[in-house]
């Protein structure tokens, strides 16, 4: 592990609690700034992720679309973004302090075969996603090997559309996969 990697890990550690004293004043903020538009920012600050116009993402990472993809839905957080396009799902993560080195993870929306959905409890707490997926790419093989993402939204943003498409196309999946 190199130099550049220690310096990244104590600058991201420095970063959660910085993140951790700003939460704590923001929720006090939030709680006194009436409004949803002010609310959804400020959990955009703290790292949750908050609906982004599909313009805005189209003129952010079209460059990283195949021939005949299309945004579909798009979610932004202050670093890292989650792209709905009609082929896969795309999770950009700045890594690093400045946030200026992306990694792109791609879920194809055809090997999606489970969603697990946990409702925002009282307090604080985000909404959850767990969507299950094939991670290998010949999905008739005898040995099937799946991998689990974890979505995280604030409870005041609506995700039902989001959950319900994510639901419809495991349904569909699972009937493909095993017909």
């Amino acid at each position: 592990m190199g130099l550049l990697d220690n310096l990244n890990k104590v600058a991201d550690k420095a970063a959660k609690v910085a993140s951790d004293k700003i939460s704590d004043t923001t929720r006090r903020v939030d709680k006194a700034v009436s409004g949803a538009d002010s609310g959804n920012f400020l959990q955009g600050m703290l790292g949750n992720a908050s609906a982004q116009s599909t313009k805005t993402a189209t003129a952010n990472w079209s460059h990283m679309l195949v021939e005949n993809e299309q945004i579909i839905s798009s979610y932004k957080l202050i670093r890292d973004e989650i792209i709905v396009t009609n082929n896969r799902l795309l999770f950009i993560d700045a890594q690093g302090v400045t946030g200026q080195k992306k990694a792109i993870t791609q879920i194809f929306l055809d090997s999606i075969v489970d969603v697990r959905y946990t409702a925002a409890g009282f307090g604080f707490d985000d909404t959850n996603m767990y969507v299950t997926y094939l991670s290998n790419p010949y999905y008739k093989s005898l040995t099937t090997t799946l991998s689990t993402h974890e979505f995280s939204f604030p409870k005041k943003l609506d995700v039902s559309d989001f959950y319900r498409f994510l639901v419809q196309l495991s349904i569909e999946n699972r009937q493909k996969i095993n017909s």
